[in-house]
């Protein structure tokens, strides 16, 4: 039993954490080829296109609402982490179909888990 409730918390952890680097765009999408070089005046040219930021109303507003997002994107992968793995592979570069076979290889243990837990709370008994 307590091995349910620790699977529940490291899935709204991880689920957390997913969409935290989703939403704040932490990582690039774009990942550069081995040849890559990169110039003093690209870095220049970087540096002088950066604006400050200004905090409004509009910014609370956007931090509540990215705030509700990562919550509810945590809860929904303590159900399913299939989207969440799928995205982050994708946004390394891993195709589809080996993303997808990826996700549910880490999922369908979990829901067994989550399953057993359940059924062990719901009756009072323990399957082991």
């Amino acid at each position: 039993m307590n091995g349910f409730y620790d699977i529940i918390l490291v899935l709204f952890i991880f689920g957390a954490v997913g969409q935290c680097f989703n939403e704040f765009q932490v990582f690039g999408v774009v990942i550069p080829d081995s040849g890559v070089t990169i110039s003093e005046s690209t870095v220049t040219e970087y540096q002088s296109s950066t604006s400050p930021t200004t905090v409004d109303d509009f910014t609370w507003t956007n931090i509540i609402l990215s705030g509700l997002k990562i919550l509810g994107s945590a809860m929904l992968a303590v159900f399913t982490i299939i989207p969440l793995v799928i995205s982050l592979c994708q946004a390394v570069g891993v195709d589809f179909a080996t993303a997808a076979t990826l996700a549910l290889i880490i999922q369908v243990p979990i829901w067994f888990v989550t399953i057993a837990g359940w059924y062990e709370w719901s009756t009072g008994r323990s399957l082991t």
